[in-house]
């Protein structure tokens, strides 16, 4: 199987987890409510734009390369794709603010179970003749990683669409080296990016964005050309 079609098999995967999401769990209701205060009945509407009340969040989601970039890395032609699963720590504001406008800061940590990476023959830098016959018909390999440190600002929390910009770094490990024998099973990646947080329910929100993804093993192998990916995202989060 290669990298693209189990990118496009996570698409479909991930088309399908949205499709059995519930209208609402626990739905607002629209109408206006009424209570008491001394000898007078007073109206409040619960708001849609109200700041949620917890600190953490849970998403699952997946993603897979677009295009290659060439700002660090050097191999062309080059693919990756990966599930994540993501928690979510809210820093500011505090839970209960009224602060709505401004910026939100949430810290993040990645978990990845599956990563897949592809790199065609003869996109390798050589470095000598006898580097000919390794790996000449290129390598596709799995692994897993975290990306222990993430960060992320949003913008108008109270909003129905969130522009948000983020960046995270962490390790993979796979069962074969990276880019080819000369290289190391454990390599290190580094993205920054923006995107979008659309709410969907009260409870439940639609995350796309963009990275820009450099994958490389930091120069402890014997050949370091590193990959860079223009990667494309989605993903489900859980408001609890």
């Amino acid at each position: 199987m290669t990298v693209r079609l189990f990118i496009i098999l996570l698409l479909v995967g991930g088309l399908g987890l949205l499709a059995a999401q519930p209208g609402a769990a626990h739905p607002e209701d629209p109408s206006p409510k009424a209570y008491a205060t001394g000898d007078s009945l007073q109206t409040a509407s619960t708001s849609p734009s109200r700041l949620p009340s917890s600190w953490n969040r849970i998403s699952l989601w997946i993603g897979g390369t677009a295009l290659n970039g060439r700002l660090i890395g050097k191999i062309p032609r080059s693919s990756i794709g990966m599930l994540g699963l993501r928690y979510h720590r809210r820093l500011a504001p505090s839970p209960g603010s009224e602060r709505t406008g401004g910026l939100t800061y949430t810290y993040l940590i990645d978990l990845l179970p599956v990563v897949a990476v592809s790199i065609p023959g003869g996109t390798v830098p050589q470095t000598s003749l006898s580097d000919r016959t390794v790996f000449t018909d290129g390598i596709t390999t799995y692994g897993v990683g975290i990306a222990p440190i993430g960060l992320r600002l949003n913008y108008r929390l109270d909003a129905p669409v969130e522009p948000y910009i983020a960046g995270s770094t962490g390790a993979l490990f796979f069962h074969r080296a990276l880019p080819d024998g000369r290289g190391e099973r454990i390599n290190f990646m580094v993205d920054a990016g923006a995107g979008l947080q659309i709410s969907l329910t009260t409870q439940t929100i639609l995350s796309v964005g963009y990275r820009y993804h450099h994958l490389s093993n930091g120069f402890r192998g014997e050949v370091n050309p590193g990959m860079d990916s223009h990667l494309f995202h989605a993903g489900i989060t859980l408001v609890p």
